[in-house]
C-alpha cells in the first residue's frame, strides 16, 4: 500500500474544523506546526502575518500545546522579516533553552543505554530524543521532558535496581507501576525523569510489548548507532500515546505528522495490518484524520477515503478540535461516550460502560442531590438516544 500521497482538502469536514480554529493565531499556528512547509503554505501564513496577530496569545497558546519549537524555528528562519524583532528575539530565547535542555537529556539517554547493554539487558529507546531525531530531523524541534525506555518484562527488575544504584528513585509504588507497565523513575537531581517500560500504557489496551522488538532499525544520535523502533512501529506508539490523553495535548498530534511528513517512504501496508492485529485499528484512524484534517499531513488517497467513510471517525475530528481551540470548550463536556468506541474492535465492556455509567455531562444536564443519583441510570439512556440520533444531523450539517 505503498500508494502515490496526495493531500485532501477543501472538504467539509475541514470546513467545519476551520469555524472552530476561526482565530489568525490559531490558524497560523496549525500551518507553523509542520515539519514541511510547502510554498502554498508559506504564502498562507505570509498572508496572515500581515495581518494583526496577537503576538502574546500566540505565544502563550504554543506554551501550552506543547509544539513551540518546531513553530518557533519555522517563523524566525522563514519569516523573519514579517516578525517584530522583540517577538523573534523571544521566540529564540525560549527555542535555545529547550535545546540545551534536550541536549542534556539525550547524553543523559546514551549514557543510560551503554549501562543497559554493558549489564546484558537490551532496551529499546523510544519517544524523547529519538523521537525527535527520527521524526524532526533534529533533536531541538520538539519539547520532551523525560526519556522512554523499554525492557523485555523479565529484565525489568534487574534494570530497575540497576538504575537506583546509579542514583535514581522511584516516583511510586508498585501498585501504580503494574497498572501503568511501568516504573517512573527520577535522578537524584531531580533533572531527568526516566519511564522504565516493560509494556506499552494504557493497560486496557493489552498490546503485545514483544511485537515491537520484531521492529527496530538503527539510528545515529550525536555519531552513536543505537537500536530504535522503525517509523511504522514507532507511529502506532505515538498514536496510542495521544489516544491515552485523548488528543488534548497538541504536541502528540505534531509528533504523528512529522513522523509521517520525514518518512514519505512508510510501509502503510504493515501499519494498517499491525494496527489491526493489535486492535488498534480505530485509535490509528482517528489519529491519522486528525493530523490530515488539522495539519495537513499527507497519508494515501485510499485509506483517507476509507477512514472518512467512518461517520463516528468524522465525529470525534470535530469533537477533538473543538477540545483544543474552542475557548468555551471544558473538557468535562468531551464526549468520552463516542469516544470510547474507538477503543478496539471488541467493545463490549465499553459499550455497556457507555450505557450505564453516568458522566459529567449527565450531571450538568440535571444536577441532582446524592441521594436521588440512582436516577442518572434512567435519565443517561434517554440522552444517549437523543444525542446519537443528533449525530447525522452535526456531520452534515
Amino acid at each position: 500500500m505503498r500508494d502515490k500521497m496526495v493531500m485532501v482538502t477543501s472538504t467539509q469536514l475541514s470546513d467545519r474544523v476551520i469555524e472552530v480554529v476561526a482565530r489568525p493565531e490559531i490558524e497560523l499556528f496549525l500551518y507553523c506546526s509542520r515539519v514541511h512547509i510547502d510554498s502554498q503554505t508559506a504564502e498562507c501564513i505570509k498572508v496572515l502575518l500581515q495581518g494583526n496577530i496577537d503576538w502574546n496569545y500566540l505565544i502563550g497558546t504554543t506554551l501550552q500545546f506543547g509544539s513551540t519549537p518546531l513553530l518557533f524555528w519555522n517563523l524566525i528562519t522563514l519569516f523573519s522579516e514579517e516578525i517584530p524583532k522583540s517577538i523573534s528575539a523571544q521566540m529564540r530565547d525560549i527555542f535555545l533553552i529547550n535545546a540545551i535542555k534536550n541536549i542534556a537529556l539525550k547524553d543523559e539517554l546514551l549514557k543510560l543505554l551503554a549501562l543497559l547493554k554493558d549489564n546484558d539487558i537490551p532496551a529499546i529507546p523510544f519517544k524523547g530524543p529519538v523521537l525527535s531525531i527520527s521524526a524532526y530531523g533534529k533533536l531541538d524541534r520538539r519539547i520532551f521532558s523525560d526519556l522512554d525506555i523499554l525492557v523485555h518484562e523479565q529484565d525489568f527488575l534487574k534494570a530497575k535496581k540497576l538504575l537506583i544504584s546509579q542514583g535514581y528513585q522511584t516516583k511510586h509504588d508498585e501498585e501504580h507501576q503494574i497498572e501503568c507497565l511501568q516504573a517512573q523513575l527520577l535522578r537524584n537531581d531531580g533533572k531527568v525523569n526516566l519511564d522504565l517500560h516493560y509494556g506499552i500504557p494504557p493497560k486496557y489496551l493489552n498490546l503485545d510489548p514483544e511485537c515491537f522488538w520484531e521492529s527496530l532499525e538503527p539510528l545515529s544520535i550525536s555519531g552513536q548507532t543505537i537500536l530504535t523502533l522503525k517509523p511504522e512501529a514507532h507511529l502506532l506508539i505515538l498514536c496510542v500515546n495521544g489516544h491515552k490523553e485523548r488528543w488534548r495535548l497538541f504536541g502528540k498530534l505534531c509528533d504523528v505528522a512529522a513522523m509521517i511528513q520525514t518518512h514519505q517512504d512508510m510501509d502503510w501496508e504493515w501499519l494498517v495490518a499491525e494496527a489491526n492485529r493489535l486492535k488498534i485499528k480505530r485509535i490509528l484512524y482517528l489519529a491519522l484524520l486528525l493530523a490530515n484534517t488539522l495539519l495537513g499531513t499527507t497519508i494515501p488517497q485510499k485509506l483517507l477515503v476509507i477512514i472518512k467513510s467512518d461517520l463516528l471517525m468524522r465525529c470525534l475530528v470535530l469533537e477533538s478540535s473543538q477540545q483544543l481551540f474552542s475557548e468555551n470548550f471544558s473538557f468535562h463536556k468531551f464526549n468520552y461516550d463516542l469516544y470510547a468506541l474507538t477503543i478496539k474492535e471488541n467493545r463490549v465492556f465499553f459499550v455497556l460502560n457507555t450505557l450505564i455509567i453516568p458522566t459529567q455531562a449527565d450531571k450538568d444536564l440535571l444536577p441532582l442531590p446524592t441521594s436521588l443519583f440512582f436516577l442518572y441510570y434512567f435519565i443517561r439512556p434517554i440522552r444517549l438516544i437523543v444525542k446519537y440520533m443528533a449525530l447525522p444531523i452535526m456531520i452534515r450539517k
